[in-house]
């Protein structure tokens, strides 16, 4: 879910414009960053 967000995220700054795609780019790496934080300790699969 949160992958699929941060995914949305950047491709709506990318619509949007050059600063909205930093921004959004910052956010969703916050968002990558909370998924694998929280994967830790199932396999990929369940993940």
């Amino acid at each position: 879910m949160l992958l699929e967000l941060a995914a949305a995220l950047v491709l709506c700054g990318w619509a949007v414009g050059t600063v909205a795609l930093i921004a959004a780019c910052v956010v969703a790496a916050a968002l990558v960053a909370l998924a694998f934080v929280r994967r830790r300790g199932r396999t990929l699969p369940e993940w």
